[in-house]
């Protein structure tokens, strides 16, 4: 098939069918009380919107009106370049270009392109002209203007003197949606083809040359699909997503006007209706592939903390959660991201929670500055300005360790045994430098090689001589028994032994309960817990999913929790989201205390239980789940909880 730049103009499609949607609807409604007792101090006679007085959360405050809808702009499936930058991500020179890139923000497309024609006439370098160029063109076609977009392309790559191998992955992307307006199919998949081909290297330009495939040959009919097959019977990329299209018709789907509704309303199909005060979350998790259990405990999570969850008017939801299943790669992951904020109109991202699709996707929200809570542990991700994580961090596991330690059970003297490993490294600098900050002393250290149980008679030999009162082992239990084991009984009852997250397990500890006695380690969710917002988090997921919680569901329900106060904060004061959640100064949430740090790293302080007569017993108890804003003392306009076990008709706002 031969690539064209620009060709004989054709009548556009006539058809402009709206698309399905689908509303987010708030199943278990029965923890609506649980939801609350994060949020809500009780009820009230009159509606209850949130304001904040003196910079104090409080309820409930009667407006007598809701709240404004949201601003929700969808951008164009082939608008995924950056804005306020070129595209190597400089910043411009020009001013006009900057100013239609705010109008384009702004969802003011006519404005936007007036500032880019504008911008043609002033001094520009090489690269604002090119990145100037694709702004006219997908501005253009977004207006409905086929014919002026491939214009524009193609006069400036022949002036350039460049040919169609010169035209990289995102204009081929704009030619190939073009051209697909215009009603010219082989050119559309010819362009399609080559941005899947030429955009290998560029995270997610592939997945968007996929969707845009697919959406095109959803819209065939029959006779018109099975020409498309033979016609590209020789091009892979085609040949697959032309055959997955057949198949998906053979077991019953039928023909969908995909192509008109991308102008007739912005709203792709199976993107979830943001209608009323609804605040779109994108979310990104891996639910297919290897780690989908991980990725459906933190989206069970998750939808408990938005069920109940209304407006003002206590029938729309709070929120709208747009999930995307982010199991295949970093690239799926970002090319995800870029259609939840550029096409659904994600004003945040939740997620990712593998390391390598949160750094990736992590990279794009810097530069495309919408806000991200990314659930990673990687101490590789970078955090700032609208990036922040939450996640089980060595940094957050080994703090809230010490923090017990010192605080609690006032240890002064620490010894630390370590493998001499990658991971094991990491968690053994995290000690040191935690300890150095408190004034804490390590009066021994020692490492071994992973698996080499021989060098633990002289290891427990020298550290016997020490006046060490408490050892931190930082590996898994069964090695921590081989090891304590090698300790004399004597030495044994006079220090305790110190772990990190993979002690927690009730069964293997009780294995080893003869050398682990009054073992201390972090619990990152300890479902044992007899605080209340915790039993009743157990029995409402139980209840929900017929099975126990683990720590990234009651993660996931924490992160959310934050977003959604944030949220509410944004709405009432009007600034921006990233501000707002800087505002959450302490939150007592299901996996610990957690503070927003002003670099986006939300710190948090663990549980740290010990093992006592065979038994986990919880050490530190957090208190009571609850929210101060930053202006605010302790006890001064928090969220107090409600009463373990009332109904949600007790405590819904009314």
């Amino acid at each position: 098939m031969i690539i064209r730049l620009c060709s004989k103009k054709r009548k556009p499609t006539s058809n402009r069918a709206i698309p399905s949607k689908r509303r987010y609807r708030a199943l278990f409604v029965s923890v609506l009380s649980l939801a609350l007792i994060l949020i809500g101090p009780g009820c009230s006679t009159e509606k209850a919107d949130p304001s904040y007085e003196n910079g104090r959360l409080a309820f409930p405050v009667h407006k007598g009106k809701s709240l404004q809808k949201p601003e929700v702009v969808r951008f164009m499936p082939w608008e995924i370049w950056p804005l306020g930058t070129d595209l190597a991500g400089q910043p411009f020179k020009s001013p006009l270009i900057s100013e239609g890139d705010k109008e384009l923000r702004a969802g003011r497309r006519e404005q936007a392109l007036e500032k880019y024609l504008q911008a043609q006439s002033g001094p520009l370098s090489g690269a604002e002209a090119e990145a100037l160029v694709m702004r006219i063109a997908s501005t253009e076609l977004a207006l409905d203007q086929p014919n002026k977009s491939l214009t524009t392309l193609s006069n400036y790559f022949r002036t350039s003197g460049k040919v169609v191998d010169d035209v990289d992955a995102r204009f081929s992307l704009i030619f190939a949606y073009a051209y697909q307006r215009r009603g010219d199919l082989g050119q559309s998949m010819a362009w399609f083809a080559r941005v899947a081909k030429v955009g290998l290297n560029q995270p997610g330009m592939r997945d968007a040359a996929e969707r845009g495939v697919g959406t095109l040959v959803r819209s065939l009919p029959d006779d018109r699909l099975n020409e498309v097959s033979e016609q590209w019977s020789t091009e892979t990329f085609i040949r697959v997503l032309v055959g997955e299209e057949r198949s998906r018709r053979v077991a019953g789907g039928s023909i969908e006007d995909t192509q008109a509704g991308i102008w007739a309303s912005n709203l792709p199909a199976g993107i979830t209706d943001i209608s009323g005060n609804a605040t779109p979350i994108g979310v990104l998790l891996p639910l297919s592939g290897p780690f989908a259990n991980l990725g459906k405990s933190v989206k069970n999570g998750i939808d408990l903390a938005a069920a109940g969850r209304t407006t003002s008017s206590g029938s729309t939801p709070e929120l709208a959660l747009l999930y995307r299943d982010a199991g295949a790669g970093a690239d799926q992951a970002v090319g995800f991201a870029r259609e939840l904020v550029g096409t659904a109109g994600a004003k945040i991202i939740l997620g990712p929670l593998l390391s390598e699709h949160a750094l990736a996707v992590g990279d794009f929200a810097r530069q495309s500055r919408v806000p991200l809570l990314a659930l990673a542990k990687n101490s590789n991700f970078a955090t700032g300005e609208n990036v922040f994580r939450l996640g089980a961090t060595v940094d957050s596991q080994v703090r809230s360790l010490l923090e017990v330690a010192d605080k609690r059970l006032h240890v002064t003297r620490f010894a630390m045994v370590y493998p001499n490993d990658s991971a094991g490294r990491e968690l053994a600098d995290a000690f040191r430098v935690e300890l150095t900050a408190r004034g804490l002393a390590l009066v021994y250290e020692s490492s071994f090689s992973r698996g080499n149980f021989d060098s633990f008679v002289p290891i427990a030999d020298s550290l016997e001589k020490s006046n060490a009162e408490a050892i931190f082992f930082p590996d898994s239990i069964v090695t921590a028994s081989r090891f304590f084991g090698s300790l004399s009984a004597d030495f044994r009852s006079r220090i305790r032994p110190l772990g990190v997250a993979m002690w927690d397990n009730q069964q293997q500890l009780s294995n080893s309960s003869a050398v682990l006695e009054g073992a201390v380690f972090v619990s990152p969710y300890f479902a044992a817990s007899t605080r209340p917002a915790i039993v009743q988090f157990n029995q409402a997921y139980q209840s929900a999913y017929n099975q126990a919680p683990d720590f990234l569901a009651a993660q996931g329900f924490d992160a959310l929790t934050i977003i959604a106060e944030a949220a509410r904060r944004q709405r009432a004061d009007g600034g921006a989201l990233p501000m707002a959640i800087r505002q959450v100064d302490t939150y007592e949430g299901l996996t610990g205390r957690i503070t927003v740090r002003s670099d986006g790293e939300l710190q948090r302080q663990f549980s740290v239980v010990q093992m006592i007569g065979g038994k986990i017993q919880e050490i530190a108890d957090p208190g009571n789940p609850s929210f101060v804003m930053h202006g605010e003392q302790p006890g001064e306009g928090m969220i107090h909880p409600i009463t373990a076990g009332a109904t949600a008709a007790q405590h819904r706002p009314s």
